[in-house]
């Protein structure tokens, strides 16, 4: 009989571990807790790397060294192909994204970027799948630079 107190307390922690494993799940799923992608930090939310090519803008940003897969790449700037397939969400003022849209990137903005498809160059190129705007970057001037040039 003492053991029966046992086993519904048993059953019920395991039960709530299961409910609280499915909420971190869901919240992942939905965006609300961003797991994995790269942390940057916007340089140019406007930049064009080809005159010729003006329509295909893109985002330079300071990125960590090496952080594209290339461990050779010292550069800090990556340029981001935005495409019409990227999701941009805003995270800055509630706990689950909303939906954002490119225009709303700063300079100084801190970003979690999940990228495809590499081009090892100068800046180095990644296409966007995914990019949260995590902060304003509280004013903090970007801590990388583009040649020795200002945007």
């Amino acid at each position: 009989m003492v053991r029966q107190p046992a086993r519904k307390r048993h059953l019920l922690i395991g039960s709530i571990f299961v409910a609280l494993g499915a909420l971190v799940l869901a919240s992942v799923i939905t965006g609300a807790w961003p797991i994995g992608g790269v942390p940057v930090q916007v340089f140019d939310p406007n930049s064009t790397l080809f005159p010729s090519q003006a329509t295909l803008q893109g985002v330079l940003v300071c990125a960590p060294s090496g952080i594209w897969g290339n461990a050779r790449q010292t550069a800090d700037l990556s340029y981001l192909h935005i495409v019409p397939e990227t999701s941009i969400l805003d995270q800055r003022s509630q706990i689950i994204p909303a939906t954002a849209s490119r225009t709303e990137l700063r300079r100084g903005q801190r970003l979690r970027v999940w990228a495809t498809s590499p081009l090892f160059s100068y800046p180095a190129q990644v296409t966007v799948k995914r990019l949260i705007i995590e902060n304003n970057g509280q004013g903090e001037p970007p801590d990388c630079q583009w040649r020795g040039l200002g945007p």
